[in-house]
């Protein structure tokens, strides 16, 4: 029995199968149409309020209150909202990439939304289901303009920590430690 000897054409093809493989796995799906029970009613949230996109921050976004519903805690002048899937934590966040739901609510910075938003006293969602975004001359639901905020209220939690913040002393302790390990035999040589 011959051994098998890779040639430099099974080489090339058996690379381009791994990159074509790799590639695919590596496109992002396009996520499903949203499957809400009906149109978003953001007045029926725990938490409702109308609100001004200031900026974005990933799947989060801070909104400026310019009214909210008498139900529910009272909600701070400006609050962060999350509105689309967040990615995963670190370290895992560094193999994956963005991710996405059918239910993400896209926010432009400066564009008023009716938001229904729920979550603890320290983190607020939303989605498609329970806000949308109010054209500039629409008249928002009267039901989501009964208060004002108040300086004390909710806040929400603004974006985590970017990765490169635990990332780079990691990245910089093992470049320490492979110098100091190259140091180290260089010396027994």
């Amino acid at each position: 029995m011959r051994p098998m000897v890779m040639t430099g054409r099974r080489t090339a093809q058996g690379i381009s199968a791994v990159v074509l493989g790799v590639g695919l796995m590596a496109v992002p799906a396009w996520p499903a149409a949203a499957s809400c029970a009906g149109p978003p009613e953001p007045a029926r949230a725990e938490k409702a309020f109308v609100g001004r996109v200031v900026e974005t921050d990933g799947p989060y976004a801070r909104f400026r209150v310019l009214g909210q519903a008498s139900t529910g805690p009272a909600l701070a002048p400006e609050v962060w909202v999350l509105t689309g899937t967040p990615t995963a934590g670190w370290p895992s966040s560094l193999l994956g990439g963005d991710v996405s739901s059918s239910v993400d609510l896209s926010v432009v910075p400066g564009a008023r939304y009716a938001i229904g938003a729920y979550g603890s006293r320290t983190h607020l969602a939303t989605g498609t289901c329970s806000s949308f975004r109010l054209d500039d001359d629409e008249k928002p639901p009267p039901a989501l303009l009964t208060r004002q905020p108040v300086s004390s209220g909710l806040v929400g939690q603004g974006p985590p920590v970017d990765q490169w913040v635990y990332t780079a002393p990691v990245v910089a302790l093992l470049v320490l430690l492979g110098w100091a390990v190259v140091r180290t035999a260089r010396r027994r040589q």
